[in-house]
């Protein structure tokens, strides 16, 4: 396959693409903290009373504030890479041999073994190349023919696909 990918890059791409990261590192984790807080609403006040209980709920304030924190911060870091690549329309050239992105200074080449994971939803999907890296499609963008070309060839890879 040698296609390519036109896809125009807005404000609500990159929202809908931090909360799809921040969900895959964040959340994932998060949701054992969330039951560990459970626990402490229950076995501190029984064990310290009032205070417990004034423990257990300053514990939640701090966790949803730590939680709201790693989304912004998860959310600044994907616009502002996001920033590096420019608004307006963007162009990925998906080859036999990997994906190409022409930039200002000149074009990004990651061969298909650099890519590890392909994370789909609804509105965006993320091709991981680093340990917390990816670039992101709108779902529209990547229906049909470029989909099953982009899921083959992160699995002949190796890469997990969801």
């Amino acid at each position: 396959m040698d296609t390519e990918v036109k896809f125009e890059m807005t404000a609500a791409l990159w929202e809908a693409a931090a909360r799809r990261m921040w969900r895959q590192f964040v959340w994932r984790y998060a949701q054992w903290g969330i039951v560990l807080l459970l626990f402490a609403f229950l076995a501190f006040p029984r064990v310290a009373g009032f205070r417990g209980l004034l423990a257990a709920v300053f514990l939640a304030i701090v966790t949803a504030v730590g939680l709201w924190v790693a989304y912004r911060l998860s959310a600044r870091r994907i616009q502002s890479r996001a920033a590096a690549l420019g608004r307006g329309p963007q162009v990925y050239r998906i080859t036999e041999e990997g994906l190409r992105i022409p930039t200002a200074a000149g074009e990004v080449a990651y061969p298909w073994k650099d890519f590890h994971g392909l994370l789909r939803s609804r509105e965006v999907w993320l091709l991981f190349h680093g340990k917390t890296s990816a670039l992101f499609f709108p779902s529209e963008a990547v229906q049909g023919e470029v989909g099953d070309f982009l899921t083959s060839k992160v699995r002949e890879g190796g890469g997990r696909v969801e």
